[in-house]
């Protein structure tokens, strides 16, 4: 994994990655959460939360979808900070909703 030999590049592409999950196009913004989630290193996880939190949120389905993938990424990658951050709350509550 390119990531994990080169963690300083991948700190400094995280930025642009960020900007691009608040895109006005859907597959830009999917595309990006993907990338983001797709580093799998510890020092991450600060960068990976508050854009998987919007994207459980946005209007686009492809985007919620990512958002869900990127969920188990993320708790994979360090589970106490997953339950701190209160996902499995948000995915019930996406479960229950009749409108999903």
């Amino acid at each position: 994994n390119y990531a994990t030999k080169h963690p300083e590049l991948t700190q400094m592409c995280t930025n642009t990655l960020q900007k691009d999950c608040g895109n006005d196009d859907p597959m830009v913004r999917g595309l990006a959460l993907r990338a983001l989630c797709s580093l799998r290193l510890p020092q991450m996880v600060e960068y990976i939360t508050e854009p998987l939190r919007r994207s459980l949120q946005d209007g686009h389905a492809y985007v919620r979808k990512t958002a869900v993938m990127g969920i188990l990424k993320f708790y994979h990658l360090d589970q106490e900070a997953f339950e701190s951050a209160n996902f499995c709350d948000i995915l019930y509550e996406m479960l229950r909703d009749p409108d999903a």
